[in-house]
């Protein structure tokens, strides 16, 4: 990747970790996700402003509209590729999945 870093894919579904406390609407699992994606960024010694590519993976892709203004603020005015599939999850609850790519530091 430029700059030498390197990254690899991680997705996140919208818990907590542990399988519990899953929000039922889309824009809570949307903002729990990013919450659990925030966090191995920063374990990772990196930031959503090193993210290159998301991908987002929805059962509705009508339920991405209702997502929209949290990920507009998350990744503000220079946001990265992405991409937005319609497809099943592995549980019906889950519905958003989201896949970052981002750089890693040298």
């Amino acid at each position: 990747m430029p700059g030498g870093g390197g990254g690899r894919p991680r997705s996140r579904f919208g818990y907590n970790g542990a399988g519990s406390d899953i929000p039922e609407d889309v824009v809570g699992q949307c903002r729990s996700a990013l919450k659990a994606i925030e966090r191995a960024l920063d374990e990772a010694g990196s930031g959503f402003a090193e993210i290159v590519r998301v991908v987002y993976y929805l059962p509705d892709a009508a339920d991405f509209k209702a997502c929209w203004p949290l990920l507009a603020e998350t990744f503000g005015d220079h946001p990265p590729a992405a991409t937005m599939i319609e497809c099943g999850l592995i549980d019906p609850k889950y519905k958003i999945e989201i896949e970052v790519t981002a750089l890693a530091p040298v």
